[in-house]
Formats: C-alpha cells, sequence, structure tokens
C-alpha cells in the first residue's frame, strides 16, 4: 500500500517512487493497475479528456489508449530534445569508432 500511498503525491514520478521503495517500476505500475480502478471513471470524465501529457515510457502511453480513448498522448519537450541528443550522441561515436577512410 505504501505505492499507493505514494501515488497519491502529484509530483512523484513511478520512477521515483520506484527507487525509494526499492522495487522496479514495473511492479510499481501493476500495483497501482491492481488497486487503482481507472477503467471505473464516470464515462463523462474520460470522454472529456482531450490530452494526457507524459514522458516517453510506453507503459504510460498505453495507458492513455486504454482509459482515455478520446485523447492524444502528448510527449513533453524534454524528453523529446533528450531522445534526440541521444541518437545524435550515438551517432557521432558511431563516426568516432569507425571512420571513413
Amino acid at each position: 500500500m505504501l505505492i499507493i500511498e505514494a501515488c497519491k503525491n502529484f509530483l512523484e514520478t513511478s520512477v521515483s517512487i520506484s527507487k525509494r521503495l526499492h522495487v522496479s517500476d514495473s511492479y510499481a505500475h501493476d500495483v497501482f493497475d491492481r488497486y487503482v480502478k481507472l477503467d471505473h471513471l464516470p464515462l463523462t470524465d474520460v470522454i472529456s479528456v482531450d490530452e494526457v501529457h507524459l514522458d516517453m515510457y510506453n507503459p504510460y502511453i498505453s495507458y492513455v489508449g486504454k482509459y482515455f480513448p478520446n485523447a492524444v498522448p502528448v510527449v513533453d519537450s524534454f524528453h523529446v530534445i533528450r531522445w534526440i541528443v541521444r541518437i545524435i550522441n550515438n551517432y557521432i561515436r558511431q563516426l568516432l569508432k569507425n571512420p571513413a577512410t
């Protein structure tokens, strides 16, 4: 139940909760799914959600389609930029390892 209590704090992320409680992120999600019944939200609340802002973690994206069918998942700019920078850095490392002769 510590995971559920920690999820009530909107400033916490599942990653911070799982690190603090020494469990895997997927376990924290499983516990959340087991005890929090998002599919029991009133239909008017579910339909009225237009977009859900999240990071690029696949389970988060799948939650949007599962629980908010009319919503569009919107990835925050920080994670998009971090993803682009990682791809560019990996490309540069490959070029440095195998320079064209």
